[in-house]
């Protein structure tokens, strides 16, 4: 049986559509949240008492990660498509060998991903040009990220699988508890054994290992198409194919987005220690909407796949339509808070004036049109989660990563002398709002004007 109340599992097939969404959005976006608030934790504990060479560090390392990570986050998307379809059309058979199949390309992953990072950690380190005084720093917490990358992916993939059959409490729950391992080891490890840098990296990797044991003890018990047994794990070639078809394509845009942003970070690492620490302590903050963001990507991924596996392309469309504006919507009242509160949000991670003003003049510049993000990110996740990833691919590429490259390094020495009003660093964050318009633009129109392209085709 596919769907059993016991399991927690949300079949988005049927009953009204918002309901689904919202039932399935709340424990995602309260997970994501969490995982946020322990990042924000790292960074609010070195800020306050490590230093802020530390909280750069910290920055510059979750930069250069999600770099390298992101390829295999956009396949561990394919993977949650890919179950979602299959329990759309309740092939149990195919939802066991799905996850079974998940578990082989999680940890053979971790192993390649671990090897390239060893081996590029220092070329990348370099290409950023992090403050000297900060190299040390970047260079121990990156150590503990590295050990903690399989046991990383493991959680990501078998908690996709999870929300991909509506089961979005469980990695809520899994997230609690290493928040608390998180939060309570940064404090004991950095105000009571006095580890610094040592200490974060340690909760961190503790918090991952965690979520990674969790995840697996539960699907290990479950009693349904889900239950997963170490002796049928296996990598199944023509259900990698389909994650790679499906999960490559956004995998790639998540690299691209993070090598754009590596561009802007290596210009404000330039400018030394207090906008590169200013630079880290405002992205604590804004990323808290791209998380409402990425909530609502992932219910409408999901809710599109289950509907898409049935074979319902009315509801799809439906369900896509209304996920995309209540997302939005939130999106911007969460972002209009987010601005009148950041003078004093921004004091979270750094009691140095100078670092908290040049964050509150970054958050001005990046949020007011984030909103043209959300409509664009959900749009491309309702074409994803229907199995086709190729165009959301190539306008995140052009439209955002190749806009803000341009910017960079060709419109930003001859806009900066005119615009007198910003400071250097503010002219530089300007190739983000620029992109989110852009690439908003272009898939509403291939939404809205060729959507029954790949509605009914």
């Amino acid at each position: 049986m596919l769907y059993n109340k016991k399991t927690a599992t949300i079949d988005m097939t049927e009953g009204a559509i918002l309901s689904k969404i919202f039932r399935f959005t709340i424990p995602v976006l309260a997970t994501m949240l969490l995982q946020q608030f322990y990042n924000a934790a790292d960074a609010a504990v070195v800020g306050n008492f490590v230093s802020d060479q530390a909280l750069a560090a910290v920055g510059n390392v979750g930069l250069l990660f999600s770099l390298l990570v992101s390829l295999f986050n956009g396949i561990g998307g394919g993977v949650s498509v890919v179950v979602a379809q299959f329990f759309g059309s309740s092939d149990e058979r195919m939802v066991s060998r799905t996850i079974h199949c998940a578990y082989a390309t999680a940890f053979i992953s971790g192993v390649i991903l671990t090897v390239v990072t060893v081996f590029l950690k220092d070329p990348l380190f370099a290409v950023l040009d992090i403050p000297q005084n900060s190299l040390k720093d970047a260079d121990i917490y990156m150590t503990y990220i590295i050990i903690g990358i399989i046991p990383m992916l493991i959680y990501n993939f078998a908690a996709g699988c999870l929300r991909a059959m509506g089961d979005s409490r469980h990695p809520l729950y899994y997230l609690i508890a290493a928040s608390a391992v998180n939060i309570i080891c940064n404090l004991v490890f950095v105000l009571v054994f006095n580890m610094g840098i040592h200490g974060v990296g340690f909760a961190t990797l503790l918090s991952q290992i965690v979520t990674a044991v969790l995840v697996t003890v539960t699907l290990m018990r479950a009693k349904d198409a889900s239950h997963l047994s170490f002796k049928n794990i296996n990598f199944d070639l023509t259900i990698v194919k389909r994650f790679l078809l499906i999960g490559l394509p956004a995998g790639l845009t998540g690299a691209m987005f993070a090598v754009s942003s590596m561009f802007v970070k290596q210009g404000i690492n330039g400018y030394g220690d207090i906008i590169s620490a200013a630079d880290t302590a405002e992205g604590q903050i804004s990323n808290i909407a791209f998380i409402i963001v990425n909530a609502f990507n992932t219910a409408i991924m999901t809710f599109v796949g289950q509907n898409y596996g049935k074979g319902d392309r009315e509801r799809v469309y439906r369900g896509a339509l209304q996920g995309i504006g209540v997302g939005a919507l939130i999106t911007a009242v969460i972002c209009t808070v987010s601005i009148l509160v950041a003078p004093y949000s921004m004091r979270l991670f750094s009691s140095d004036p100078e670092v908290v003003r040049a964050a509150v003049l970054k958050h001005y510049i990046l949020m007011p049109l984030v909103f043209f993000h959300a409509f664009f990110d959900l749009e491309g996740a309702s074409v994803r989660g229907c199995g086709k990833s190729i165009f959301p691919m190539v306008v995140s590429i052009l439209g955002i990563c190749g806009v803000r490259i341009f910017w960079i390094f060709c419109l930003t020495p001859i806009v900066t002398p005119h615009l007198t009003f910003l400071t250097p660093p503010q002219v530089l964050y300007l190739a983000f709002p620029i992109s989110y318009l852009l690439v908003c633009i272009v898939m509403s129109v291939y939404f809205f004007f060729l959507r029954k392209k790949w509605l009914y085709s």
